[in-house]
């Protein structure tokens, strides 16, 4: 008997091809592929300085420097997000233009454009 090809699969790739098999057989494969929200950690972000505006921008809001602005109580300010567990690399736009890096944070890293950028690490 002469083998005509051989095909490789992945843990993935197995289980998406079975899940179909399955499928089509009128059998239901079902994968939950939505977060749960009790799996995030919610995580406050604060600074102190007399500024107009301070938002956080990181890699988990796509560097956006809007979306996630500071609420000010005097000169603290302060914003609580939720975040799935992992490594995130963020930074404080300050009045929309200055970018600075928590100085409370305990994990720094250049983001090789000549700025700091902070770390944080939800577990």
């Amino acid at each position: 008997m002469k083998i005509l090809f051989k095909i490789h699969l992945t843990k993935t790739a197995f289980f998406i091809f079975f899940g179909l098999l399955f499928f089509n057989a009128g059998c239901g494969l079902y994968i939950n592929m939505t977060p749960v929200e009790s799996e995030k950690v919610e995580t406050i972000f604060s600074y102190t300085g007399k500024n107009e505006t301070v938002c956080l921008s990181g890699d988990f809001n796509g560097w956006s420097d809007k979306s996630h602005c500071l609420k000010r109580q005097g000169e603290n300010w302060e914003i609580r997000i939720l975040l799935p567990p992992g490594r995130y690399r963020y930074a404080f736009v300050l009045d929309g233009e200055r970018w600075v890096p928590d100085s409370r944070a305990a994990l720094q890293e250049d983001d090789g454009f000549g700025t700091i950028n902070s770390i944080l690490i939800v577990e």
